[in-house]
């Protein structure tokens, strides 16, 4: 399903597809922090057995061992790697058709099983994310956030979860869905919001590899492509009981509603979309959270590095440089986490801690070991200096999601916000709620 909103209000528009995208690496990447690639720059133990980590393909019921310099290329490609004390892996991410690579992540260890989803979707385990300088290189998934999912179930990797071609053309969505849901089934439903400056916005969902294709396209059609983002990113299953939808305008407006999987695509989406509409929000972002996961974006420009951890019954985020922001199903609108804090979520508490210590446990220093990193990438280590406690800048940070869509997730997206009323019961006027960015952490 593409849903097409332009800044002259088109009528929403629908298109129900046979075929499954393949990801088109060079034209996304011109636009997007969505790489082409995520590449094993390194992991321990080596060698290392399929029972204990390996590269997954959950269309295929492939199973591939670990070697370095293995690429998963699209969403449905994973890693998956064993709770244990040892197993890690170092991931590096290849933008611009392979011309440049920048370091990015480290999943495990932990004494969860781990699983990693290209892009931007990580169940269970613990990683490191780090997020270079934005003026230095392209920052993967900052635009559309980096999902970690806690205490879930482990996704049944072997079987087929995408769903056959069991409906024919010309029928609507919700036999589209219906039919699905119908078998003894739960298909995965990923969906892609993109934005361009000036000329709108773009959503796709549905039971397709890479939603992101053809919002891309169809932003492509309206302008230069350098200005189209990707905002939002995700996925849900059609038989997931309790899901939250959100859709946040640069006009400071979020609309949002609950509901089960097949709920969201029936009639939530839609129906939100037509709010949005109704109140003249032109350039917006779609995303759908699960009561178990957090969305997480740089909240600055700088160097940032976080480190993400499933303690069981909840999710822990030790912020070791920079700020971040995090949104979660309890909080679609985000909260600000400033370097030498942890986040803890469902709780929503913040404490302090003390990044340097944290830094050089086992489980984070080797982050930050050059060894670990492919040549091309090991001058990036410079830009993460062994962090440090240090006082909160006194800089204008955003402090909730929409403030930060405008300011700094779409940089150069959006011209200005606009004012509009609106009546809608889901619907909040986020200026209601946000406190004075000049007042931060005195």
């Amino acid at each position: 399903m593409i849903i097409q909103y332009t800044k002259n209000f088109a009528s929403l528009t629908f298109s129900i597809l046979l075929t499954l995208f393949f990801f088109v690496a060079e034209d996304v990447a011109e636009a997007s922090t969505i790489a082409d690639a995520a590449e094993i720059s390194r992991f321990k133990p080596e060698p290392s057995s399929t029972d204990l980590m390996f590269l997954g393909d959950y269309k295929f019921r492939r199973r591939n061992p670990l070697q370095i310099g293995a690429r998963l290329l699209n969403l449905r490609q994973y890693l998956w790697m064993i709770g244990n004390s040892r197993a890690e892996a170092f991931i590096s991410y290849v933008f611009d058709g392979q011309k440049d690579q920048t370091l990015g992540m480290k999943a495990g260890p932990s004494l969860k099983s781990t699983q990693y989803f290209f892009p931007c979707h990580a169940e269970n385990g613990r990683y490191v994310i780090g997020w270079l300088p934005a003026d230095v290189k392209q920052r993967q998934c900052s635009n559309p956030g980096f999902t970690h999912s806690f205490g879930t179930n482990v996704r049944n990797l072997t079987k087929e979860v995408f769903s056959q071609e069991i409906f024919v053309a010309n029928k609507t969505i919700s036999y589209f869905l219906k039919a699905q849901s119908s078998l003894n089934q739960n298909p995965i439903y990923r969906y892609c919001s993109v934005a361009a400056k000036g000329r709108g916005w773009w959503f796709r969902f549905g039971d397709f590899e890479n939603p992101c294709n053809e919002a891309f396209q169809e932003c492509f059609k309206t302008g230069p492509k350098q200005n189209c983002k990707a905002v939002g990113i995700g996925d849900w299953f059609a038989r997931e009981e309790e899901l939250l939808v959100v859709i946040a305008c640069a006009n400071n407006r979020l609309y949002k509603a609950k509901g089960n999987g097949l709920q969201i695509g029936l009639r939530l989406i839609s129906d939100l979309a037509q709010q949005a509409k109704s109140d003249n929000s032109t350039v917006c972002s779609l995303n759908v959270i699960k009561p178990n996961s957090i969305i997480v974006y740089p909240a600055t420009e700088k160097a940032t590095i976080f480190h993400s951890n499933d303690n069981g019954g909840s999710l822990s985020v030790d912020v070791l440089l920079g700020s971040v922001l995090i949104r979660s199903y309890k909080n679609s609108e985000g909260i600000l986490v400033e370097s030498g804090n942890k986040y803890t979520y469902p709780q929503e508490t913040i404490d302090k801690i003390n990044t340097l210590q944290i830094s050089q446990s086992p489980e984070i220093s080797s982050f930050f070991d050059s060894e670990n990193w492919p040549s091309e990438t090991r001058n990036d280590l410079r830009y993460f200096q062994t962090p440090e406690i240090k006082p909160p800048s006194r800089i204008n940070i955003p402090r909730t999601f929409i403030e930060l869509f405008i300011n700094n997730i779409i940089r150069g997206v959006i011209d200005g916000s606009q004012t509009s009323e609106g009546n809608n019961t889901t619907t909040e006027d986020s200026n209601q709620q946000q406190p004075n960015t000049d007042d931060i952490l005195q």
